[in-house]
């Protein structure tokens, strides 16, 4: 009965919620809905078609032609093109006004007439009067349309352009088509042979039919999906007046000649919310043209079923949370909050990625945010009435038993999702060993009570990103950390991956600590780790009714160990096994170090530092990697002259690795190696 009063209250919440909030949402989210869901539409767009040229008044051009470039250099441009025989020509030149020179008017004029297929743009004013060009070009090109983008009032940003808008012109209204709309009914008309001039259409209409498309239409706008400008084929307006271009490249292709120089100030801000995208007038004309040649458009769902779905899909996750989905805190009723939200993006995403492979439509939510938030807050309120009703006793036993031991051995026994062992068991586990360099030196310039302070300090920090990262913190020793990896409901791989990030993080908070200690005259620290997977015996040691411990024995570990005072010898700061670099190479920067048998072993294992995420690129870096592989190369082939001249190099940049390996080349030109010597380095020290 608890159940349904739950399903049954959290259920008129959300209601209450949606018909509240729902306009609130749609106001706040209408502009993240446009940069999201159109900017993916941008990278999921496959192609640009090549039947559009860009011919770009650039920065070559006005060096040559210098600015505004004279009417009368347009000539030789439009008699050089007239050769290469292209489809249509759109100019982005509005020749408003009669130039300095009448002659070369004529002659410009005459020339548009002689091509037959030139367009040029006409401008609006106060919203709704037509200003076209100068008379004699007006009468000399083939057709007009307006250029006026529709910029968003909250974002600045171009979504969308109308493809037909009513305006004033001689005192009457007509239906005019915007320029990208009026270069491709020339093109379908070049194209098809046609003499279709008639532009028919409802500026409220969903849908404009055009040379038999049905283009999806909302409040009249024709909503854009981009290309990047560098995607399309381009030609300097320079090369062409010069003729130094290939005329097949522009045989039956819709050409854009446009201002694109940098000064140039006809810049545009597109939908992104990764990054700040501006690009040139051509290019919102180039891609509204390759929308519609490419038969690639946004459509939106129907706003009323939209509606409805995200009703019972509220009262579907509610369901679920209630019934079979466990949650102990109010933490992780947050976390487990946000990541249904994710998880329903995702299945959003993936929905639209699969209907646009399939039919090549992007079907666009109305208001897919809104949607989002209330599926979280479905979930949250649902998760807050059930941990209400959870047992008080459990909740209190957990906190308890979360000061002595890792959180998610108390999540786990608690719900009994494993048998609870007081025996040793074989385990595949990841192992961490970390220590303070030079902590005896630094140890003795404190007194007891500073000492205690400053340990307070660090092992807090480090604590706290170990434990965040799902690990076992299995003892201190003094400056020493011992952590043990093993989560139930997660793959092997997945433990590598978050041992190697809990180390980067640890060491990028300790120098922020570091700073902080600079500043107050102490020293700073180096801490060494060692990471390793592999098999151990974990289990609790213990004296009978008086002490145990839960902890991790075997061979694995002690190599972990061994890897941490590893970094005492080579100068790092992080050394893994070849386990660890396997499992992780994919999504971590790695530098192999040596080949070593560690003090007590009899084989040669591998072993890597960690440098960096795989993401975090730094070019100096990662030439010295490139670097001292190549040199690893030379000196496995007993070249030890040339890696010799590579590993000086890097020592002289500091790279401590290259140190240890320069010394033993010097030692190995004196005193070569034996023939059968298979480059193991043998550690006289654990």
């Amino acid at each position: 009965m608890k159940n349904i009063k739950n399903i049954f209250i959290t259920f008129i919440s959300i209601c209450v919620i949606y018909i509240v909030v729902y306009w609130f949402l749609k106001i706040a989210f209408i502009n993240i809905n446009f940069e999201f869901f159109h900017y993916f539409k941008s990278i999921l767009t496959e192609r640009v078609n090549s039947n559009i040229i860009v011919v770009e008044i650039d920065d070559l051009t006005y060096n040559k032609l210098w600015f505004p470039i004279d009417r009368g250099d347009y000539i030789p441009f439009l008699d050089n093109i007239k050769d290469a025989q292209p489809a249509v020509i759109g100019f982005d030149i509005l020749f408003l006004d009669k130039g300095k020179d009448p002659q070369k008017d004529i002659l410009l004029a005459e020339k548009f007439k002689e091509l037959g297929n030139v367009l040029v743009w006409f401008d609006i004013k106060n919203n709704n009067d037509a200003v076209m060009p100068y008379d004699m070009f007006y009468k000399s090109v083939k057709n007009t349309g307006y250029f006026k983008p529709t910029i968003n009032a909250d974002t600045n940003k171009v979504y969308s352009l109308k493809p037909i808008h009513k305006l004033f012109y001689n005192g009457e209204e007509k239906l005019f088509e915007s320029f990208s709309f009026s270069i491709l009914r020339e093109y379908y008309n070049y194209i098809y042979n046609k003499k279709d001039n008639n532009i028919v259409g409802d500026t409220n209409a969903s849908i404009y039919k055009f040379f038999g498309k049905n283009i999806p239409i909302k409040g009249g706008e024709f909503y854009i999906s981009y290309k990047d400008p560098k995607d399309f084929q381009k030609e300097s307006f320079y090369n062409i007046y010069s003729w130094k271009f290939d005329k097949t490249k522009l045989k039956d292709k819709i050409v854009l000649v446009w201002y694109t120089a940098e000064w140039v100030k006809d810049d545009f801000l597109l939908p992104g919310i990764w990054k700040w995208w501006t690009t040139k007038g051509v290019y919102l004309h180039a891609n509204s043209i390759n929308n519609v040649l490419n038969d690639n458009y946004i459509i939106y769902f129907d706003e009323k079923i939209e509606k409805l779905i995200s009703l019972l899909f509220i009262f579907f996750i509610i369901i679920l949370n209630i019934f079979y989905l466990k949650n102990h805190t109010l933490k992780w009723i947050t976390l487990g909050s946000l990541a249904l939200f994710f998880l329903v993006t995702a299945l959003y995403v993936f929905i639209l990625i699969f209907g646009y492979k399939m039919s090549g439509v992007f079907l666009l939510p109305n208001y897919p945010f809104n949607f989002f938030t209330l599926v979280f807050l479905a979930f949250f309120i649902s998760s807050i009435l059930k941990y209400k009703n959870e047992d008080k006793n459990k909740k209190l036993l957990s906190q308890a038993l979360s000061e002595y031991v890792s959180s998610d051995i108390v999540k786990e026994i608690l719900n009994s999702t494993w048998e609870v062992k007081l025996s040793w068991e074989n385990k595949r586990i990841t192992m961490f060993f970390s220590d303070i360099a030079w902590f005896t030196t630094i140890s003795e310039k404190l007194s007891p009570e500073e000492l205690v302070s400053f340990l307070r300090v660090y092992l807090w920090e480090m604590s706290h990103i170990i434990m965040d990262n799902k690990w076992f913190i299995n003892k201190y020793e003094w400056d020493a950390i011992m952590a043990l990896w093993w989560i139930f409901w997660q793959t092997e791989k997945f433990w590598v991956i978050d041992a190697c990030r809990s180390a980067l993080l640890q060491q990028t908070k300790l120098k922020s600590l570091n700073a902080i200690w600079k500043e107050q005259k102490k020293d700073e620290l180096s801490v060494r780790m060692g990471l390793h997977t592999g098999p151990a015996i974990i289990g609790n040691i213990w004296a009978e009714w008086r002490k145990m411990e839960f902890t991790a024995l075997w061979d694995s570990v002690n190599l972990a160990s061994r890897l941490e005072w590893v970094n005492k010898f080579y100068g790092t700061n992080i050394c893994v096994s070849e386990d660890i670099y396997d499992d992780a190479k994919d999504l971590f920067t790695f530098r192999y170090l040596d080949k070593i048998k560690v003090k007590g072993k009899n084989i040669g294992i591998n072993i890597y530092e960690l440098v960096s995420y795989s993401w975090e690129a730094w070019i100096f870096r990662e030439n010295i990697i490139k670097d001292f592989e190549i040199a690893i190369g030379f000196y496995m082939k007993k070249n030890f002259s040339q890696a010799k001249e590579v590993f000086d190099k890097l020592s002289k940049l500091w790279d401590s690795p290259s140190k240890v390996y320069l010394k033993r080349c010097e030692i190995f030109l004196k005193n070569p190696p034996a023939s059968d010597w298979d480059g193991i380095w043998t550690m006289d020290e654990k």
